[in-house]
């Protein structure tokens, strides 16, 4: 984790360096972290699309075996099931994958962000400290955990989850998976809106960019699969 803040923390200071705006230096972090890690996100997909496809081949014959079993016979069935289509019972940690790229990247930035000097004082359209929350608004009164100020990034931010969550449709799961997978979108944009909800406004704006990033893949992705099952 140290090298990967020291990475970043140099990754950033160049960038102030060459633009000489250290918003625009956080909007590049974001996309040149994201183009490094490009190839193994790659894999990720291509991982968790092999994985989405098993559970959906899966997902039915092991819900009927639970609904007619129980206990050990329940459990070697199951087992019986997976052996049968040659698929390991640990296949879905292959999925982790992509959640062990970005965990610690994510980390790694809200460290690197949260006590980096060179965002005291600086401004950005309404924001008058990117080392602190937007403090968009002032509140009559001070809300528990979220404090006394409406602060507008981390909803714009969750808006733009929520948009990916809503538009996400991976071709390879079945309908009731997909809409669990939806579900679990949904759930970690609200894990997120309150993780950053008081952090300071310079790592909600590179974690807004990487929401933008997820959100054109996912138009790109919709967009392409209506190409393919619309008329030709």
């Amino acid at each position: 984790m140290k090298l990967l803040v020291s990475g970043m923390f140099l990754l950033l200071d160049s960038l102030i360096r060459l633009t000489h705006d250290i918003p625009l230096a956080l909007i590049l972090l974001s996309l040149c972290v994201r183009l490094l890690m490009l190839p193994l996100f790659a894999i990720a997909h291509v991982w968790q699309r092999r994985v989405n496809e098993q559970k959906s081949l899966l997902q039915p014959l092991i819900a009927q075996i639970k609904k007619n079993y129980r206990g050990e016979e329940q459990t070697k069935r199951i087992l019986a099931v997976h052996k049968e289509n040659g698929i390991s019972p640990l296949y879905a940690l292959k999925s982790l994958f992509g959640t062990a790229l970005q965990v610690p990247l994510f980390i790694a930035a809200y460290d690197m962000l949260s006590e980096n000097t060179a965002l005291r004082g600086v401004e950005f359209l309404w924001i008058k400290d990117l080392s602190l929350p937007d403090h968009f608004a002032r509140l009559p009164f001070a809300v528990p955990f979220f404090g006394p100020y409406f602060n507008l990034l981390p909803c714009c931010m969750t808006a733009l989850t929520l948009v990916t969550a809503w538009l996400y449709k991976e071709q390879s799961l079945s309908h009731v998976l997909w809409k669990k997978q939806r579900n679990n979108l949904i759930g970690l944009a609200g894990i997120f809106f309150v993780l950053l909800y008081t952090s300071p406004a310079g790592m909600v704006i590179y974690w807004t960019v990487n929401n933008c990033l997820s959100l054109g893949t996912v138009f790109k992705n919709h967009f392409a699969a209506k190409d393919r099952t619309g008329p030709i």
